[in-house]
């Protein structure tokens, strides 16, 4: 039975010290660690909550498989979660111990607004949960929408002297404009 670490805004500070690294697996052109947490003993797949956020627009154009999800808006959530991912960062540089290696980063800042850039492999890779008829991939995500992501945190890719991080979405929820305001306001 395989188990998962979920690692939220609120536990990082402690799960983070959990974290290991598999031995380096190469091929001719490159090599990667996996990513694990052993926690209590136990192995365990490493998965990062995204908190609630809010798309700016739609992706209804997406044709490759890494998406920039700003972390909209700026709110103490989202705020906590780029720390998060920073030290996450920090702590797989660090178990890594190659510091050489240029490391690119997957918490990218565009006009003031930042975003997280996650791997999605196809609507028959992720699991996606909405009340709302006919959504079934991102491309039918609509713009001010809110979306919370479960991603894994799979591996360390080393290339040309560069590394980083792969975060594979596995499942988001996704609720619509339309949806938050089908309430009885009176």
């Amino acid at each position: 039975m395989t188990h998962n670490n979920i690692i939220t805004i609120d536990n990082f500070e402690e799960e983070l010290d959990n974290i290991i690294l598999s031995k380096k697996i190469s091929n001719d052109t490159s090599s990667k660690y996996n990513i694990y947490s052993n926690k209590d003993g136990e192995l365990m797949n490493v998965l990062i909550k995204v908190p609630q956020i809010r798309l700016i627009y739609n992706y209804s154009h997406q044709i490759y498989n890494q998406i920039s999800f700003p972390l909209n808006p700026t709110y103490q959530k989202t705020k906590k979660f780029s720390k998060l991912i920073n030290a996450l960062e920090d702590k797989l540089q660090e178990l890594l111990n190659k510091p050489k290696l240029d490391w690119i980063t997957n918490l990218k800042k565009i006009k003031n607004i930042k975003s997280i850039k996650l791997n999605y492999y196809g609507k028959n890779n992720v699991k996606i949960i909405s009340d709302d008829i006919g959504i079934s991939d991102v491309k039918d995500f609509s713009a001010d929408s809110e979306i919370e992501i479960i991603s894994h945190v799979s591996h360390i890719w080393i290339k040309d002297k560069k590394a980083g991080t792969s975060f594979n979405i596995t499942h988001i929820k996704y609720n619509s404009l339309e949806d938050m305001f089908d309430v009885d306001m009176f």
